[in-house]
């Protein structure tokens, strides 16, 4: 993932995880993006997480600010967040699993 984005990697205490870590802002807010890698996924991010956080959010100093002039990120399907249910459902097809989250 490194030689491929270009930036600090974190890695999980044994080294069988490791991660990128993103922020930026858009039009309503401000965003994170956590992309991960295994060694399943054999130096391939085998997973992401995007979520919307607030304007006091704090970051780790690994976790680097994408810019829009420097080209932010995009993603191969239209998903974006702000999202409904509905849209996202259009989007992706019927979820295989649904679960109810609190925060």
């Amino acid at each position: 993932m490194k030689a491929r984005l270009g930036r600090d990697i974190g890695q999980s205490d044994n080294g069988t995880l490791h991660w990128l870590c993103f922020y930026g802002s858009y039009t309503n807010g401000h965003w994170r993006l956590w992309l991960e890698g295994s060694a399943l996924g054999n130096g391939r991010v085998d997973g992401f997480a995007l979520k919307r956080v607030g304007n006091d959010a704090q970051f780790d100093s690994r976790c680097h600010m994408l810019r829009q002039e420097e080209g932010g990120f995009k993603l191969p399907i239209p998903l974006r967040l702000d999202m409904s249910e509905m849209e996202v459902r259009n989007l992706l097809g019927r979820p295989s699993v649904v679960s109810q989250v609190t925060t």
